[in-house]
């Protein structure tokens, strides 16, 4: 490289950094995923969990009395003339 690319690269790299952070070894990646899935598998056991308490504190309890059934009056007119029925 010559001094011109070699300033360019400096300059882009102070800007915006170095894209190559060069190869990471097996157990930090490995250390990164477990830590990533297991926050979310974490946070997904305590919304379950959330909803599951939000659900059950709304529950009516088994021992509510039960409603008096009241028979309802039903009054049933003669049918009217087949005159009086158009109006």
């Amino acid at each position: 490289m010559d001094d011109s690319a070699k300033d360019l690269v400096r300059k882009v790299d102070a800007v915006i950094g170095d894209y190559q952070d060069g190869p990471r070894d097996r157990l930090e990646r490995w250390r990164g995923a477990v830590l990533t899935w297991g926050v979310g598998a974490l946070l997904a056991v305590i919304a379950a969990a959330t909803i599951v308490l939000i659900i059950e504190s709304h529950r009516l309890p088994k021992e509510m009395p039960k409603r008096e059934v009241k028979p309802v009056p039903v009054q049933i007119l003669p049918a009217k003339p087949a005159g009086e029925a158009a109006r």
